[in-house]
């Protein structure tokens, strides 16, 4: 199923062919074209090929934080978090720079309602001086984005 409802044509695939699916998962405002190829496991032809062009827009950023420390030092910020449902949740941190920001713990389970503060570490020992926008993505156990938040980290002399 395509993102405007349409679906692959599979006429003439042969026996088992459907419907195929993908996802495309992707931290940052990009387009691109990526091939598709269709192969039959039995006798590795190439049944299909198609090109398929994807967009992504940047994710929702619902708080936006500024941390700022000296090029070749460790930083380390508190991020509170509320568990918005109603029920027992698990949830998983991510980044789009996670060469420079790892999570404490990356994995928490929280009661409905219960808060409880991310750690971030930030690891500046081999980045140079400027400016970086961290995104971090709270996600649920199905890998999807519950909540994005934005660090503005400046790294100096």
């Amino acid at each position: 199923m395509w993102q405007d409802g349409g679906e692959l044509g599979t006429e003439g695939l042969g026996r088992g062919v459907a419907r195929c699916e993908g996802i495309f998962c992707c931290e940052d405002p990009v387009q691109t074209l990526t091939s598709v190829h269709l192969v039959d496991t039995e006798t590795r032809e190439l049944v299909y090929a198609l090109i398929v062009s994807a967009e992504a827009q940047g994710p929702l950023v619902t708080r936006t934080f500024e941390v700022e420390l000296p090029a070749g030092t460790v930083g380390n910020k508190k991020i509170m978090y509320t568990n918005p449902y109603q029920s027992y949740r698990t949830f998983t941190l991510r980044s789009n720079q996670p060469w420079l920001v790892h999570f404490t713990p990356q994995r928490m389970q929280l009661p409905a309602g219960a808060t409880r503060p991310l750690g971030l570490t930030f690891d500046a020992r081999a980045a140079t001086t400027g400016i970086l926008d961290v995104l971090v993505f709270v996600n649920d156990e199905e890998d999807k984005t519950e909540e994005c938040f934005k660090v503005r980290v400046r790294i100096y002399r």
